[in-house]
């Protein structure tokens, strides 16, 4: 659904491909982390990810409106801030 809503291929071609960073890092990076440094790293990330999601569902509100005077410029984003 999530790449559907994109209009991104499925995710079983390029889930394969090394070339693609995120797939690197699945079938390089991670099993490397696994092996030499702690077995139980995917289970740690997959648990400050949950953290991230809640804490952005709790600042979403607050950010909406503290943030309003929000600018982007050059890809850059800018937030106004009074005296």
């Amino acid at each position: 659904m999530f790449l559907q809503a994109r209009n991104k291929p499925g995710g079983k071609i390029t889930n394969r491909d090394i070339k693609k960073e995120r797939a690197r890092i699945r079938k390089k990076l991670l099993p490397l982390l696994e092996k030499q440094f702690q077995p139980a790293i995917v289970e740690h990330l997959a648990t400050l990810a949950e953290l991230a999601r809640e804490d952005e569902h709790f600042w979403m509100p607050w950010r909406e409106s503290a943030c309003e005077p929000v600018r982007e410029n050059d890809g850059r984003t800018w937030i106004a801030v009074e005296d």
